[in-house]
């Protein structure tokens, strides 16, 4: 059985990078199944081949369509004042800081976008849940 992994990533830069980063650390937990393996991708769309996978397969089968979750785009940010009034003590946010710039994702958002395009201190990033 394949030990439970969770993944929490922060690129920053090129795709080409983010590509570097991962494979890596995947090619040591990546499960190849005996037959071509093939998920529905939605009305319209092209099913999603997972014969090789990381993610054991009953756990993504009933996965919303592609492109369903919006990834946030040059998000909103509140100020110090307003956060207080949004988020409880016991939310949890992953913090990114570059360059003098800092900024917090609410785990609350990212539960319904999973990925935000942003920049900090002048950089893109990626931040995905």
């Amino acid at each position: 059985m394949m030990p439970a992994v969770w993944i929490l990533s922060l690129f920053v830069g090129s795709p080409s990078a983010m590509l570097r980063a991962a494979v890596p650390f995947a090619d040591q937990y990546i499960v190849t199944e005996s037959a071509k393996k093939l998920l529905p991708g939605g009305p319209g769309q092209k099913p999603f081949d997972v014969t090789r996978h990381i993610i054991p397969i009953e756990a993504i089968e009933s996965s919303v369509a592609r492109d369903a979750i919006p990834a946030l785009d040059d998000p909103r940010f509140s100020s110090p004042r307003e956060v207080g009034r949004l988020l409880k003590a016991s939310d949890r946010v992953l913090g990114v800081a570059l360059n003098g710039e800092a900024k917090a994702y609410p785990v609350r958002i990212l539960n319904w976008h999973e990925v935000v395009n942003d920049s900090v201190g002048g950089r893109p990033v990626l931040v995905s849940w």
